[in-house]
């Protein structure tokens, strides 16, 4: 906060500020004098319209204003965590999260993490309660601003959850249609040509495969192993698909904590913005099926890998080895800890909701 104040500069945040004030004043909502290509807002209008009384404000009030907001979302998560997880893991949960490159960029960059976190993890807590619909209702509002959570679409055809899906599919379709009658069609093409705009995938930052296989491949990487751009999208195509069989041949038993948990970790992994400050969204669901189970080496491995400060990772560019290795690091944790959930055993205690430490 105190970097951000002092020095005047609102990173992130400026796009979504300057959206704001599009929004009031008819302008374009994705192209004006202070983005460019690569950076844009990268939220549909629909959301842009949610946050346009940010612009009544100046930068800096908004920007604080946006804090306030985020504050209460993971006071929030807190509170839900406290309802299923042991006595004082939720806080202990909390002050990783705190701790790592997600805590420090939510709050440097004012992203909508600690937001969608909530709303997430609200889904989760209401899918465990056997209240479904509820739950893909929550989800579907959610994937209909971030798009990676359309991987859930899938999972509720496989699991056969027919009232689930309808719910899903009924809240994002209402979501854009709210957009469009309110914003037109035409910022719906400007957001889906922002999207495709994206051009730093291969930053440290991306836990994502496709990010992964960036640095290695895309001749302006630091230092790529073999300088060939056409073989980006194939390998990264080839691994999200032998994922998703690792997925399916692993889940075969529905279970709500390792199936969130599972689904969440390899939804940041295969989506191309899976970006490392995304990391609390799916903490709700790996601490439950981690508090059933004994410490192990992948389990602590792998959220060590998590924890490891940006600074470190930021400059891990001096050779291939490096940058497929430290510079990759956040993406082998997010790898670790999928093998870790999905090693998990079937369900064999239940947690009482609402104690938040009694097992039956």
């Amino acid at each position: 906060m105190w970097v951000a104040l002092d020095s005047h500069t609102y990173s992130d945040f400026e796009f979504v500020y300057d959206s704001a004030q599009a929004f009031l004043h008819g302008r374009n909502l994705y192209v004006s004098p202070i983005t460019r290509s690569g950076w844009h807002n990268m939220n549909p209008p629909h959301f842009i319209a949610l946050t346009a009384p940010l612009a009544w404000l100046s930068i800096r009030s908004a920007l604080i204003a946006w804090w306030l907001i985020t504050a209460v979302a993971m006071i929030a998560c807190v509170r839900m965590w406290r309802r299923v997880l042991p006595a004082g893991w939720a806080l202990a949960v909390f002050a990783l999260l705190a701790a790592s490159a997600a805590g420090y960029l939510n709050v440097r960059a004012a992203n909508q993490t600690w937001l969608f976190a909530a709303i997430v993890t609200w889904a989760w807590i209401a899918w465990r309660e056997d209240r479904r619909g509820r739950a893909a209702a929550i989800l579907g509002w959610a994937a209909s601003i971030k798009l990676f959570l359309l991987i859930v679409l899938p999972y509720l055809v496989w699991r056969r959850h027919w009232k689930a899906l309808g719910c899903f599919l009924a809240t994002m379709v209402a979501a854009v249609g709210t957009g469009i009658a309110i914003g037109g069609s035409t910022a719906y093409a400007d957001w889906l040509k922002s999207l495709s705009d994206q051009a730093w995938q291969g930053q440290p930052l991306s836990m994502s495969l496709l990010g992964g296989v960036t640095r290695i491949f895309d001749p302006s990487s630091p230092a790529p192993l073999v300088g060939a751009s056409w073989l980006i999208t194939p390998v990264w195509l080839a691994v999200t698909a032998a994922i998703s069989a690792l997925l399916w041949l692993r889940l075969q038993r529905e279970d709500v904590d390792r199936d969130f948990a599972a689904l969440f970790i390899a939804m940041l992994l295969v989506t191309p913005a899976g970006w490392i400050y995304y990391v609390p969204l799916f903490a709700g669901p790996v601490a439950a099926t981690l508090a059933r189970t004994r410490p192990s080496w992948p389990w602590i491995a792998s959220v060590l890998l998590l924890l490891t400060p940006y600074p470190f990772v930021a400059d891990a560019s001096g050779s291939p080895l490096i940058l497929m290795t430290l510079g990759s690091i956040y993406l082998w944790g997010g790898i670790g800890l999928l093998i870790a959930v999905l090693q998990t055993r079937d369900l064999a205690a239940k947690m009482v909701v609402g104690t938040g430490s009694d097992w039956t």
